[in-house]
């Protein structure tokens, strides 16, 4: 259940806030990246203070979470984001943008559900886990699509 809530978070943030940074993204798109990673980190930080809790009461604080925060985020960034249709030139190629995403979905989905584990998996178990799931994901998805991260 950890796993789930974590990639209820992280997810957005892989396909979300790091494609926003790439070149030719629309200042809306940018906006809502932005706003997908910082409720990432704001759910990171209420979980880490809420690790003791129940596993009951983590699910019920992580969707009252997912909701709240991707609502008033979503808000915020048509507040600042509405209207500006053009693209914007410069931003962060793609064959950066998609290793680092990567990179943060690992350590991010590691440390979370090492504190949401409680206790029963450390730090390294956690990260194995993360990265076998992400790299299982990364390699399904470059040989469905056929993309490359050099293009």
């Amino acid at each position: 259940m950890a796993i789930a809530m974590v990639n209820l978070f992280s997810y957005p943030v892989v396909w979300s806030f790091f494609p926003s940074l790439e070149p030719f993204q629309i200042l809306l798109g940018r906006y809502f990246g932005i706003s997908s990673f910082i409720v990432s980190l704001l759910y990171g930080l209420i979980m880490y203070g809420r690790r003791k809790d129940s596993s009951k009461k983590i699910i019920f604080v992580s969707l009252l979470t997912f909701i709240g925060l991707n609502i008033t985020g979503g808000f915020i960034a048509l507040w600042f984001g509405y209207g500006n249709r053009l693209p914007i030139a410069e931003g962060i190629p793609y064959r950066f943008t998609m290793p680092i995403s990567e990179v943060f979905a690992v350590v991010y989905e590691a440390w979370l559900i090492a504190t949401l584990s409680l206790g029963q998996l450390t730090l390294k178990q956690s990260g194995i886990l993360s990265l076998i799931t992400n790299a299982t994901s990364l390699i399904f998805g470059l040989i469905l699509f056929g993309t490359s991260f050099l293009t």
